[in-house]
């Protein structure tokens, strides 16, 4: 158990110029940690999108959807649905576009696509932006892509 120790300052003995490993002070494979530091970064990311009021999902290489920001909920029942972990649209012509938007960003590229919210579909645009996750993909990574919805008023 954890003990802290009270009332003592703690000195950094190295010499001077010498760079800090992790897994030299931790006693840790930097393996071990990768996953809990990507974890911490998208963490960091979601956290980001909304406070500059971004409407962002993160997926991971399944398709699964590992966090829809609370911007996001706004679109949820007017044309998306979050079904378990599946992000689908409520139209069949709406879920092909998301889903190829998605299939793009998982496979590594950016794309574009657009959905008519509203009861009779007609009354507003959501813009979806598919983009791959911005952190190197490795084993054991969830984080794999990234929408972006913004929406506006249909003309």
């Amino acid at each position: 158990m954890y003990q802290p120790i009270a009332n003592q300052h703690l000195a950094d003995t190295r010499p001077e110029g010498e760079s800090v490993s992790l897994e030299h002070e931790l006693g840790l494979p930097l393996e071990i940690l990768a996953p809990v530091l990507e974890g911490a970064a998208a963490r960091g990311m979601a956290d980001a999108f909304e406070m500059m009021g971004h409407a962002a999902v993160f997926f991971d290489a399944a398709g699964n959807v590992l966090h829809a920001g609370a911007t996001v909920r706004k679109f949820l029942g007017q044309g998306l649905v979050l079904s378990g972990r599946q992000l689908v649209a409520s139209t069949p012509e709406g879920n092909q576009v998301l889903q190829a938007i998605l299939s793009a960003a998982l496979a590594g590229e950016t794309t574009m696509g657009e959905l008519r919210l509203g009861p009779d579909h007609t009354q507003s645009i959501l813009r979806i932006e598919g983009r791959a996750g911005p952190l190197p993909r490795r084993n054991g990574q969830l984080l794999n892509a990234i929408l972006l919805f913004s929406c506006s008023t249909a003309a």
